[in-house]
């Protein structure tokens, strides 16, 4: 039996399994020795879970889910319209059991994909962490994340800073965020999309950009209603389920209470990084309340 420790945003993740797991550079990045284990997840080849005594609560193409009182089995397809191939069972604990049909095992062997595709932000939001869609980077050693839909240009934000105020990005496509001794911090996380680019690093967060592309560089007023509502679209949720739904909002607003957030429509050009940075130095001196 294999057995692998990993933490993420300080909580460990142990994965079991009898097979041999493929295990890409980015996911290495985050290995422990640490065996204060907070969620276990055991890894086998067979057939799926069976449902009988649960209910069906949500269903869409690649996900199915049923609960029976504080359990939940989920099931996941993704395999061009192959039917459900891996199943996963939650319940109040922290062991959780990972059923991966036999022909599929070589695909699941893929530890980064696996963690990927398990909803493993529902355990994050258990100990208080979120996962944003988000662009993040360490300028001077604080993190600033650029959040919005997909398209709009995280990615490009995150560049500019690179390249006009010499910032590390961290992860180009999402982060976490946790409460660290009364500071909130950001994460970085094991995957990160299609921008190839992740690191293991936290550091306290400077500012939250809520970006939209426009004809110049400019900073809006916010009101805690739209910033609820921006981050809440944002953030990994099972939609379906109140309880974490509620979860979620209230870490957003307390989030909201102690990080500076701006909404920012720019243009691709150092201009948008100009402003933020004034805007934030100004911040920081006490000259914008």
């Amino acid at each position: 039996m294999i057995l692998i420790n990993y933490k993420i945003a300080d909580i460990v993740f142990q994965f079991s399994t009898e097979y041999s797991l493929k295990i890409k550079e980015e996911l290495s990045l985050f290995y422990t020795d640490d065996k204060n284990v907070d969620f276990r997840y055991n890894i086998e080849a067979r057939n799926l879970h069976h449902n009988n005594g649960f209910k069906k609560i949500f269903s869409n193409l690649k996900k199915e889910v049923y609960k029976n009182n504080n359990n939940y089995i989920l099931y996941y397809t993704e395999l061009k319209k192959k039917g459900f191939y891996l199943s996963v069972l939650k319940n109040s604990s922290k062991n959780r059991e990972i059923y991966v049909k036999k022909q599929f095992i070589n695909i699941c062997k893929n530890l980064s994909y696996l963690i990927e595709h398990i909803d493993i932000h529902s355990d994050f939001l258990s100990k208080g962490a979120l996962i944003l869609h988000s662009s993040y980077i360490i300028h001077q050693g604080n993190a600033i994340l650029f959040t919005a839909p997909s398209g709009v240009g995280k990615s490009t934000q995150a560049n500019l800073w690179k390249q006009y105020k010499y910032a590390e990005i961290i992860n180009g496509d999402r982060s976490i965020i946790r409460e660290k001794d009364g500071i909130i911090h950001a994460y970085g996380l094991p995957f990160s999309g299609s921008s190839q680019i992740c690191k293991n690093k936290n550091a306290p967060i400077k500012a939250i950009i809520l970006l939209e592309q426009g004809n110049e560089n400019k900073i809006y007023d916010l009101k805690s209603s739209y910033i609820l509502k921006f981050l809440l679209s944002q953030v990994a949720v099972n939609r379906w389920d109140k309880s974490e739904l509620l979860k979620a909002m209230e870490l957003i607003e307390n989030i909201i209470g102690k990080v500076p957030i701006i909404r920012l429509s720019c243009l691709p050009d150092k201009g948008a990084v100009e402003i933020v940075d004034n805007y934030l130095s100004e911040l920081e001196g006490g000259e914008i309340k």
